[in-house]
């Protein structure tokens, strides 16, 4: 099925100062917004993907964000939660510590991970509601489906949540080692990747299959929205395309060759069934087509 995958860069955006973390995408109105160390949030036009528009600029290097009906909210470095509306700042709130490594808006609630190993819920009143230390390490990355959350963290577990009741079911020891850096669903089954370069997938707490998959860190795990593939980025610069069943390699994006990112990838995400970006320490983000 997928024998003559075909993907080609369409699109460089340029214009960050720093590293670029996170990415987010606004299907209604064909708007990819991005952060960085450099504090801003950008919105690209994907109708005319060149030129980016800051949104809000916050005082500290940003690591995550997420896009709610009415706000930005992003995680600093140092563990702030920043409330942003329009160019302004609404509330800066030191929650964690050490970081927020992952942000994301479910059922209008916001979910951040620290630094610290706490994983919290926010209502958009900017309140915390609620927090579970989870680790005594730092919690890297988040997966929600049908009020089921798993969670990765640097102590090398993946930690499974019920949101109804916000606790604890399972922990599955030694995911990765060292550490836990991205989670991701596809159907019944869970998709990790770690510093130790590997790809596992998960069918419940037991491990189905890994495959060593990058020189590094896999960064960060992005499902097609309706085809059993995924990409996984990496601090090893590189793309890669999987097919879920077998955990079968399909096509590598690299710098040289592909004109794609010549520092560390930190996120990949899908923009439709055809395209997707990915964002880099080299400040850049491009922008693929995809067809099979």
């Amino acid at each position: 099925m997928f024998e003559n995958v075909k993907i080609r860069k369409i699109a460089k955006l340029k214009g960050h100062r720093a590293a670029v973390y996170d990415l987010a995408f606004d299907k209604d109105t064909n708007t990819l917004f991005s952060c960085a160390g450099d504090g801003f949030i950008v919105a690209w036009d994907m109708n005319v993907p060149k030129d980016g528009k800051v949104i809000v600029q916050a005082p500290k290097q940003l690591y995550s964000f997420c896009k709610t009906e009415n706000f930005f909210v992003a995680g600093d470095m140092n563990g702030g939660v920043h409330w942003l509306k329009g160019r302004n700042e609404q509330k800066n709130i030191s929650h964690h510590s050490k970081g927020v490594f992952d942000i994301q808006y479910y059922n209008n609630k916001v979910y951040t991970l620290g630094g610290d190993g706490v994983l919290s819920r926010w209502n958009l009143n900017a309140q915390a509601e609620e927090s579970i230390q989870l680790s005594l390490k730092s919690l890297r990355s988040i997966c929600i489906v049908d009020e089921i959350a798993w969670v990765g963290a640097s102590d090398g577990n993946i930690y499974k949540i019920d949101f109804t009741n916000f606790q604890l079911l399972e922990v599955f020891k030694d995911a990765h080692q060292p550490s836990v850096f991205c989670v991701s669903a596809y159907k019944d089954h869970i998709l990790s990747g770690g510093r130790d370069a590997l790809l596992k997938k998960w069918n419940g707490i037991s491990l189905d299959q890994e495959v060593s998959a990058h020189l590094f860190t896999v960064n960060d795990i992005a499902v097609h929205p309706q085809l059993p593939i995924f990409l996984s980025a990496s601090r090893d610069k590189t793309i890669k395309l999987w097919q879920v069943e077998g955990m079968k390699l399909l096509k590598v994006m690299e710098g040289m060759r592909d004109d794609g990112h010549f520092n560390s990838v930190n996120k990949v995400i899908w923009l439709s069934e055809t395209t997707f970006a990915s964002a880099s320490d080299d400040r850049t983000i491009n922008v693929w087509s995809f067809e099979y």
